[in-house]
């Protein structure tokens, strides 16, 4: 008897076979729409960004180029992260240096269409109270990138290594 044939002489099975299908599909409809937080457009275009070395942070758009002035103070990228306690600390900061700063924004003005372009451009970094900037360009030594790649790696305050990123406009995400 060929596969057509036995699928044929039992309906019964292949109803059950199409029902579990459909089902399983809602599922996966309902996981993608509603099962878990989305973030608006407006978070997705969002970043935190800090004026005091990260011991706060604030919310802006992801397209300002920092560093850059907020209320009289320097503000740069702040990339926050949470504890397994709860608890949200700022791993490190970002900011681009004055010479790149000055390339990009002349960049963005010759070719806007470009922004993201120019905005993917690596960042100097630094943990928050440490004092130097971090460079890892293509002419940065050895040392230079090892400090660099060492800055990014997170380590909460609190000794906890269960620890994840927060981005703006998650639903615990504090400011």
């Amino acid at each position: 008897m060929s596969l057509r044939e036995n699928i044929q002489s039992r309906p019964v099975v292949a109803g059950a076979l199409a029902g579990a299908l459909i089902i399983i599909a809602a599922m996966v409809i309902f996981h993608e729409t509603l099962g878990q937080p989305h973030r608006s457009v407006r978070w997705m275009n969002s970043a935190f960004y800090s004026d005091d070395d990260g011991k706060t942070w604030f919310i802006d758009d992801i397209g300002r180029i920092p560093p850059f002035d907020h209320n009289g103070k320097t503000a740069v990228r702040a990339v926050v992260f949470c504890s397994g306690a709860g608890k949200q600390f700022v791993a490190y900061l970002e900011k681009f240096s004055d010479a790149q700063q000055t390339e990009i924004e002349a960049g963005i003005a010759a070719h806007p269409e470009e922004k993201s372009y120019w905005l993917n451009s690596t960042m100097l970094v630094k943990r928050p109270g440490d004092s130097a900037w971090l460079y890892s360009g293509i002419d940065a030594t050895p040392e230079q990138r090892a400090a660099y790649q060492k800055a990014m790696i997170p380590i909460s305050p609190d000794g906890s290594s269960n620890i994840s990123l927060v981005l703006p406009g998650d639903p615990y995400a504090t400011e």
